[in-house]
């Protein structure tokens, strides 16, 4: 089960009433930790470790391609004040040719790329 109340350092994120927890997984499906958040966000170790985040229940938008929701992050002063975490799920997906497959790859990759 996730954990409810204060918000999240190192471990299984905070769930607000809202049933987010299937969203912020890792690729081996456990939640992610602030250090993985981090890490991803190219911060250092050391400043990385104050990082906190809570997920705000009221950005969760769940589409046919993906989920996605908005990260809180405080407690470190090199981090933005927010991310937002889209998962997307190949195996969750309805059944796609291989030409819909390369085209929605190429545009996922596009979406990590924006800058």
């Amino acid at each position: 089960p996730a954990l409810r109340g204060s918000p999240t350092r190192f471990g299984a994120i905070e769930e607000p009433a809202g049933g987010m927890a299937d969203i912020a997984l890792d690729k081996d499906g456990q939640p992610i930790t602030a250090s993985w958040l981090a890490s991803s966000l190219g911060l250092d170790a050391t400043t990385g470790e104050t990082l906190t985040y809570i997920p705000a229940e009221e950005s969760t938008v769940r589409g046919p391609h993906s989920a996605t929701v908005r990260l809180d992050l405080s407690g470190c002063r090199d981090a933005p004040r927010s991310v937002f975490l889209k998962r997307v799920v190949p195996a969750d997906l309805s059944q796609r040719s291989p030409d819909k497959w390369l085209r929605d790859a190429a545009s996922y990759r596009s979406e990590i790329n924006f800058s």
